[in-house]
């Protein structure tokens, strides 16, 4: 049959043509030249040579019937108005960066054919440069095929959706590696995602997994990007474009979880496998997102059924780690995650060597479980288990006295979740439930924790937007909780001093709804959206926020966009800013903020993308005061002097800047280099000058680049630059007579600036590949260089000499991971 691609110069233009060509057809009815006597340009005579070539015949017989070579005249007909939409577009690549399998085959099918009826093909065959496409196909689950001479063929899973073009990439291994699968199929997806949740910049697993000095970590990998603010000690707080860490979300399937990484940023809380994506969306999120003035991180747990087992054994100098996956029949699977570090075991025997002090550096573990079973067509049901917990302890023994201090986090969380397609629409549901604690412990005395239950739903309905119609997209959440707050905290930590007596209890409800039209016309696509949100408590707090949002994009030619996005977000009071045991105040109002962005995409070839964005974001409402309480956070204090005041929502802001990233792809190379210039100002009080925000950082510059060497080898590093974050000077101090302390006399708030941060990260993979199995090696220097980077100041006692905090030195992790 007669396939060619239709040359995209002449789609653009709104062209057809006819392409005469002569046929060189040997005696097995191959096509091995093709000429071309009657041309129509704009493409169309390339794309006619290459569909011929993959052409075959009836060969022609000479007088005694015989099968001969003979030259045939053949039309080739290009309509414009007869092209059916583009369903699936891929690449067929040889494993270990090898290159493109050009002319392979591809088959696809039904994944769950109707009983009785033929069994419909389409078929392709890829480009010199390993591309294909296949267009027409109607909307569903379809099971793809590639194969080639001496490859083992694959099978892979494609969802086609209506008005959307899948993306498969499919990696073909020698025959004798038949039975060996990689399971890096999770991708990480940023952008500012609105209406319909159109992300940008797709990262792959197997590439994210080798960004040097993220030790493989998928979503670690997101603090390379723009818009993100680095964190003191690379705490693994996500904190973007201008806002602290408690402004941005942490989602597993749409719903809250308390964090997103285990102790001091070193592992996400889920084993990156057990994901099929993460979206990370740095602001200007449409209205399926809530509650927050900065970004959202949302894990997507697994959603396909699996055609085969696969998993991995791992260690590396932090952890260890286990994963399978089985397919149990034609419907059910299960998935199962574990990992444990152990590098409190390894430095034991060296951090007791003193019997006084005993420390046990940070330990953390997670677990999960996933059930899924797949339903007619595209309906899926799943169920997940997930447990995280971290701890460090201190034990300090004088004469016949032992004190103990301890740090735990921890929680145990159970997600069901389903999804349906019924006439064109996608409905999905889920609910998430379970505890959630945070503990502290001071010299067997002081103590602070917080402890919650909870239990969140979120329903909805998509239907995109199509020829003649509309786009909607309805959902409905709601949370309820149960939290109780315990500060007993008294003590001296650098410059800080506390002394903390609350106590709270509450239980909350928290629902949500939100309604979005998408609409598109031409190269001209529009979203209006609104998203109302409650919160109501026990203790008698009762707010509701309504958030308009709205974008307009403008695509022209394809090759590039154009988007304006803006919107009103909000949120609610922390529930220790509201209790009266808590010193709260009742009468808060939700901050709010008013944001606005410029996003505008191009695409310069297959190899190279450009990204930029204009944003800027106007903050009211803020809740300031308090700033000498104790927080059970991992994150830079106040800037000095403190506001003791109560609390209230005297606080404004703005933030404003521009993001750009540019990103280079081929076969054995991937690059991108990326740049924030800022600037989040706050003004605490009405009449009070601005003052630069504590994690102000007005120039962030990251380079990455990673490239195959050859099968097996892989080579890498990371380049990160980030303006100091400013403090308040100490420019003199005085003697307190009354009570013999010495007090600082403070120069302007935030006038001063740490050295800038840099460091270099390398990283060196090599594989060794068995018969059904295959074994990596890996080495992540962090900070190879071993540079002096300070990330806190603090004081001596009379405040006459800043005492810097300096940051990691030089942290080679060597691990190993066999895959199966």
């Amino acid at each position: 049959p007669w396939r060619a691609p239709y040359p995209e110069e002449a789609r653009r233009a709104g062209l057809s043509g006819d392409v005469l060509l002569d046929l060189d057809v040997d005696a097995e009815g191959r096509v091995t030249a093709a000429r071309v006597i009657a041309g129509a340009g704009h493409g169309f005579d390339e794309a006619a040579i290459q569909a011929a070539l993959n052409l075959r015949f009836e060969p022609a017989l000479d007088e005694t019937g015989q099968p001969v070579p003979a030259t045939i005249t053949w039309l080739a007909t290009f309509d414009l108005d007869a092209i059916p939409p583009l369903s699936i577009e891929g690449r067929v690549l040889r494993a270990g960066g090898a290159g493109p399998v050009a002319g392979a085959e591809i088959e696809v099918s039904p994944a769950e054919p109707t009983p009785g009826a033929e069994v419909p093909v389409h078929r392709a065959t890829a480009g010199a440069d390993g591309a294909f496409e296949l267009a027409g196909l109607p909307p569903g689950r379809w099971l793809l095929r590639a194969s080639a001479p001496g490859l083992a063929p694959e099978t892979v899973p494609v969802e086609v959706v209506e008005g959307e073009v899948a993306t498969v990439r499919v990696i073909l291994r020698p025959s004798d590696e038949a039975d060996f699968q990689d399971v890096d199929d999770v991708i990480v997806v940023v952008g500012e995602a609105s209406g319909a949740e159109v992300a940008a910049r797709p990262l792959r697993a197997d590439e994210i997994r080798r960004v040097p000095g993220t030790a493989g970590d998928v979503v670690r990998a997101v603090q390379s990007l723009p818009g993100v603010n680095r964190t003191p000690f690379n705490s693994g707080q996500i904190m973007v474009r201008g806002t602290a860490p408690e402004d941005s979300a942490t989602d597993l399937a749409g719903l809250a979880i308390p964090i997103v990484f285990h102790f001091g940023g070193l592992t996400t809380v889920i084993g990156s496998d057990m994901l099929s994506r993460v979206v990370f969306l740095p602001g200007l999120q449409g209205v399926r997102y809530g509650r927050r003035l900065g970004g959202v991180v949302d894990l997507e747990p697994l959603d396909d059924h699996p055609d085969r087992p696969a998993g991995h054994l791992g260690v590396d100098l932090l952890q260890s780690e286990a994963f399978h996956r089985q397919p149990a029949g034609p419907r059910w699977d299960a998935a199962l995650s574990v990992r444990r570090s152990y590098l409190d075991a390894i430095a034991a025997p060296f951090l007791d060597l003193d019997p006084s002090v005993s420390l046990q550096l940070p330990r953390y573990g997670d677990l999960a479980f996933q059930v899924g079973r797949q339903g007619e067509g595209e309906d899926r049901l799943q169920a997940m288990l997930l447990a995280s917990s971290d701890k460090v302890r201190l034990t300090q023994v004088q004469g016949s006295t032992t004190t103990d201090s301890s740090l735990t986090i921890g929680f145990e969380k159970l997600l069901l979740r389903g999804s349906w397609r019924r006439r064109g629409w996608t409905l999905s549901g889920a609910l998430l439930g379970g505890p959630e604690r945070t503990e502290m412990r001071f010299m067997s005395d002081d103590e602070a924790w917080e402890r919650t239950k909870r239990l969140a739903g979120r329903a909805e309905a998509w239907h995109p937007p199509g020829e003649g119609r509309d786009g909607w997209r309805i959902g409905a959440e709601a949370e309820a909780l149960q939290t109780e707050l315990n500060y007993q905290v008294s003590g001296t930590t650098g410059a800080y001093t506390f002394d903390t007596s609350e106590w709270g209890r509450t239980l909350a409800l928290g629902p949500g709804v939100y309604v979005e039209q998408v609409n598109e016309e031409g190269d001209l696509s529009w979203s209006e959206g609104v998203r109302l949100d409650g919160l109501a408590t026990s203790s008698g707090y009762l707010a509701a926020t309504v958030d308009p949002r709205l974008w307009v994009e403008w695509a022209p030619g394809g090759a590039g966009s154009l988007r304006l996005v803006v919107g009103h977000y909000s949120q609610f009071p922390e529930f220790r800013e509201i209790l009266e045991g808590t010193n709260g105040n009742p009468d808060l109002r939700p901050e709010r903020a008013i944001q606005a962005g410029l996003v505008g995409r191009h695409r310069v070839d297959e190899r190279i993308t450009l990204e930029g964005t204009l944003y800027a974001s106007w903050m009211r409402d803020l809740v300031v005061g308090r700033e000498d309480r104790f927080e059970l956070a991992f994150e830079l204090p106040p800037p000095l002097p403190l506001d003791t005041s109560a609390y209230s929502n005297d606080g404004t802001g703005r933030a404003y800047g521009f993001d750009g990233l540019a990103r280079f792809e081929d076969e054995r190379t991937l690059a991108w280099l990326g740049l924030s210039l800022s600037r989040s100002v706050r003004v605490n009080h009405p009449g009070e000058d601005p003052e630069l925000f504590a994690y102000d950082q007005p120039v962030q510059l990251t380079a990455v680049a990673s490239r195959r060497l050859g099968d097996p080898w892989q080579v890498g590093a990371r380049f990160r630059y980030t303006s100091g974050n400013p403090y308040t000077p100490a420019v003199n101090h005085v003697l307190d007579l009354d009570t013999h302390e010495w007090v600082p006399v403070h120069g302007a708030i935030t006038s001063e600036r740490m050295p800038p941060w840099w460091a270099l990260d390398l990283r060196v993979d090599r594989w060794f590949t068995f018969r059904r199995w295959r074994l990596a090696a890996m080495l992540d220097v962090q900070n190879a260089t071993n540079h002096d980077n300070i990330e806190l100041i603090y004081w001596s006692r009379d405040w006459s000499e800043e005492l810097p905090v300096h940051g990691l030195p030089i942290l080679p992790v060597l691990g190993l991971r066999g895959e199966w």
